[in-house]
């Protein structure tokens, strides 16, 4: 008869101190999708929310009042124009992509209180696996390109001032 270990009970959890040590600190330095989503949806977001993917993908979609500054770009000349009192909330692709925790590593070098969004874009989307049924944050899509208006639509059909950085390069 062949004994069954368990894979959980293998390693002890942590002692309960540690264990909230860790979260903590887990907490201090990310956020949530659904968080955001909360904060957006009402009206209570004092902070900068950050697409650290490529311009191209701002583009195609992006959250609604997203700045996009992606994570190769960012210097002190390219983060000039942010307000260093707000926290910068920072995503990318999702749970495989990690130019949000470059970019969050590097915006932390320059000064900057920052929180990875956990899940980026994908799971904010809904496009995740399956996990969400609708969309959790409001999606901005890019003008036709023959525009050169910095105007998007957003799902509603509204329209709102594109935030892109260009670098000169």
């Amino acid at each position: 008869m062949s004994m069954r270990i368990s894979s959980v009970l293998q390693t002890p959890a942590a002692p309960l101190a540690q264990a909230q040590r860790h979260f903590l600190a887990k907490l201090a330095l990310e956020t949530d999708v659904s968080n955001v989503a909360h904060d957006l949806q009402n009206g209570v977001a004092d902070f900068v929310i950050l697409d650290a993917r490529s311009e191209k993908a701002y583009r195609e979609c992006h959250v609604s009042g997203a700045f996009s500054l992606p994570h190769p770009l960012i210097s002190a000349e390219t983060t000039a124009f942010l307000d260093r009192s707000k926290l910068l909330v920072v995503y990318c692709w999702g749970p495989a992509c990690n130019g949000a925790a470059k970019a969050c590593a590097k915006l932390a070098e320059l000064g900057f209180a920052v929180k990875e969004m956990l899940g980026g874009w994908s799971i904010g989307s809904g496009r995740g696996r399956g996990w969400n049924e609708r969309p959790m944050m409001a999606l901005a899509t890019a003008p036709k390109p023959e525009s050169s208006s910095n105007q998007v639509v957003n799902k509603n059909g509204q329209q709102e001032e594109m935030a892109v950085i260009h670098v000169e390069g």
